[in-house]
């Protein structure tokens, strides 16, 4: 979501909502930034069962590496 300029992600885990994490992203900048969509992917790991995520926003990606079942910013 792009709240205000701010990219959130909101995760289930588990489809549980009583467990939900929210993953911020970048704070976006700029006339009318909030309206710039964002776009997340599930991308290939090295293990197939944690893939990380990848947010595309306008020309930009960024990676959410899955460390240990958080995904965290890679930089």
């Amino acid at each position: 979501m792009n709240v205000r300029g701010q990219v959130e992600v909101i995760e289930l885990p588990g489809n549980d909502a009583t467990h939900a994490r929210l993953i911020l992203g970048p704070h976006l900048s700029g006339p009318q930034a909030d309206l710039i969509p964002v776009a997340i992917h599930f991308v290939p790991s090295s293990n197939p069962h944690t893939p990380n995520m990848r947010l595309d926003i306008d020309t930009t990606s960024i990676l959410f590496q899955n460390i240990e079942g958080q995904f965290r910013m890679h930089v």
